[in-house]
């Protein structure tokens, strides 16, 4: 018994096929690629270099304090810069702006000439904010916490701006649009 409240009790069935096997990280990847998320450049700068790469692993955290989560892997230049900085910002991308996602996904990701393509400038930290983003979020590390090949980098948000605009999704490889429901 919970907080004063009384346990239902049911018995549910095991499903045997999908538990037979340990799970698979082609299996994990192949289960998140039917998640629908927003699209995002994480940026970051450090000293006279500058990085971005597109993302759709964050999330909020808390609004009191206003606290974000971004899940980057180690190797990447964005998070050498982020450590190296204690400061990161992250682009939520429009649904007309998958262009800009490609870039900052492809070979040239992370490279300070992906930044000359579009209107970049910045907040608070040195971390490039793309000027007509959906929202950008201007953060200092917290903490990082070391999640196999990922880092996670909790962000207290020092600086915001929005804009109206409807947010560019990834699901199963592809870039989507927001759609009204029924």
């Amino acid at each position: 018994m919970t907080r004063g409240r009384k346990a239902n009790s049911i018995e549910i069935p095991k499903r045997s096929a999908d538990v037979d096997t340990p799970a698979s990280g082609t299996d994990f990847k192949r289960a998140l690629r039917q998640i629908a998320s927003p699209v995002a450049i994480v940026t970051a700068a450090n000293g006279g270099d500058i990085g971005g790469l597109t993302a759709t692993t964050f999330c909020s955290v808390s609004s009191d304090p206003p606290t974000f989560l971004v899940c980057l892997n180690k190797g990447s230049a964005v998070a050498g810069l982020i450590d190296a900085s204690g400061q990161f910002a992250v682009n939520l991308l429009a649904d007309e702006q998958h262009a800009i996602a490609r870039s900052f996904s492809g070979p040239e990701s992370g490279t300070a000439a992906l930044f000359s393509k579009s209107g970049w400038s910045s907040l608070l930290s040195d971390a490039p904010v793309l000027d007509d983003a959906v929202a950008c979020l201007d953060c200092d590390v917290e903490s990082r916490v070391d999640a196999g090949s990922h880092n996670l980098y909790l962000g207290r948000v020092r600086a915001i701006s929005t804009a109206e605009r409807d947010v560019l999704l990834y699901r199963d490889g592809l870039f989507r649009r927001l759609q009204p429901a029924g």
